[in-house]
């Protein structure tokens, strides 16, 4: 019983924390607008709703009850892992500057997903009283094994193809720590997923309060709202800490006066906030060299010898 307390308090955990970061990812989105900070508010939703349904699956059965609410959350939930896998990869994609059929992509996930769970489900044995679930044999079954095997090689390329990029080609910035961050998580995710498939799908009676304590996206979700909400303290998109606000029609102005090309103006805007060359990389996706490039262009077009000079220059904007 302790250790069924211990599983609901992680879950709450990281129900809380993503309920944190999902609110700062909207403000970051909000801020920042790009398809990066999209792509991470939408999969900052998806992945909290994916923990919740989890959640409420996991608490049914160690509480003994099992109904059709109970499948439908566990098909919810299902739904959301084959919605968080798509924006997953396309994060990947839009970190690594690669090109993507988001069409192709689509399609592969959305066949995977019904094919999937119209076998699985015409097919499954459920005993609410004992907690289990097995998938009976027959040509769906096969098709099934097979389905399931291709979808997981094919992640796993993925996430191999976007390691040996970044590890290779990505120049050292936020951009490629991301991908090899994600990739890698994405890798170890399906290699439990391939386990939980390969278990039920093969035949043996499965204890699912088991396999929902021991899912591993729970520690990774924690870990990742950890970082985020650090990350997002870094960045302080809502001002905190400002050394100097400078407006929009201000930057205009010194843009214009100083000839200044568009990054230069963003990098300028950074500067204007207070943030260290470090997070002008991050929060603008290049090297921390690239900002020091920028600067010392900067410096050198606007006549002045350091940031002190520069943000008193734009002072005389405001």
């Amino acid at each position: 019983m302790s250790s069924i307390y211990f599983i609901i308090s992680i879950y709450v955990i990281s129900i809380l924390l993503g309920s944190v970061v999902t609110t700062l990812k909207m403000i970051l989105a909000a801020q920042e607008r790009n398809d990066i900070n999209r792509n991470l508010r939408s999969l900052s939703l998806v992945l909290l709703f994916f923990v919740l349904c989890e959640f409420f699956v996991f608490y049914q059965i160690s509480s003994g009850v099992g109904d059709r609410a109970l499948l439908a959350m566990m098909l919810l939930s299902n739904i959301c892992y084959y919605v968080f896998v798509y924006l997953w990869i396309r994060l990947l994609y839009l970190l690594s500057g690669l090109p993507m059929r988001r069409a192709l992509y689509l399609a592969v996930i959305a066949a995977y997903a019904a094919g999937g769970e119209l076998a699985g489900w015409l097919n499954i044995e459920h005993d609410p009283t004992a907690s289990y679930f097995q998938i009976r044999e027959g040509i769906w079954h096969d098709l099934l094994s097979a389905a399931d095997a291709a979808f997981a090689l094919w992640i796993f390329y993925i996430a191999i193809r976007f390691f040996l990029h970044a590890w290779r080609r990505m120049p050292a910035d936020p951009r490629r720590r991301g991908v090899l961050a994600y990739s890698a998580i994405l890798f170890l995710y399906m290699i439990w997923v391939m386990m939980w498939d390969y278990q039920m799908i093969n035949g043996r009676k499965i204890d699912i309060s088991d396999l929902f304590a021991m899912d591993p996206m729970v520690a990774f979700y924690i870990i990742y709202c950890i970082a985020s909400i650090w990350l997002f303290l870094r960045k302080d998109p809502l001002g905190i800490g400002v050394v100097v606000s400078a407006e929009n029609h201000s930057l205009e102005l010194a843009a214009n006066e100083y000839g200044l090309t568009e990054r230069e103006k963003e990098v300028l805007e950074q500067v204007c906030r207070g943030y260290s060359n470090p997070v002008i990389g991050e929060n603008l996706f290049i090297a921390e060299n690239t900002v020091k490039r920028h600067l010392n262009v900067i410096f050198k077009k606007t006549d002045t010898k350091g940031r002190y000079e520069l943000l008193s220059l734009m002072n005389k904007y405001k």
